[in-house]
């Protein structure tokens, strides 16, 4: 599911690396307790996603029309991202176009559908609540 090149692949696990923060910044996001955490963990993750907006162009896939590991690799953060939009009231993508364009592709795809466990939503929701999470309360 990598690129066949050798550099490109080593250019997709290079970006797999960069992503990575996503996961550890939506959690901190969710846990937050106050304002101020949440204001934090938002600008770390809009400044990640900054750098990937600029790296993922126009095109159906991360690397043009062939789908990836990359792609793989981001679809739980998009994942998450759809769910504070729609229980938080926060569109994590709202200033990142071509990611939006990329997370609506991912999230359509029967694979990432069937990758989410029965009852995901809640059981985030359920965590946020009993951490008096900040997002979620506000």
């Amino acid at each position: 599911i990598h690129p066949a090149d050798p550099l490109e692949k080593a250019k997709n696990r290079a970006w797999m690396e960069y992503t990575s923060p996503l996961y550890m910044g939506t959690f901190n996001l969710m846990m937050a307790k106050t304002q101020e955490d949440a204001e934090t963990a938002q600008k770390e993750l809009n400044s990640t996603l900054s750098g990937l907006e600029k790296a993922k162009q126009n095109n159906p896939w991360f690397n043009g029309t062939t789908f990836s590991l990359m792609d793989i690799s981001a679809a739980p953060f998009f994942v998450r991202a759809a769910f504070f939009k729609t229980y938080c009231e926060l569109d994590l993508l709202a200033d990142f176009p071509h990611l939006q364009e990329w997370s609506d592709r991912l999230l359509a795809r029967q694979s990432v559908i069937d990758s989410k466990v029965e009852g995901f939503d809640q059981m985030l929701l359920a965590r946020m609540d009993s951490n008096e999470s900040y997002i979620k309360n506000n």
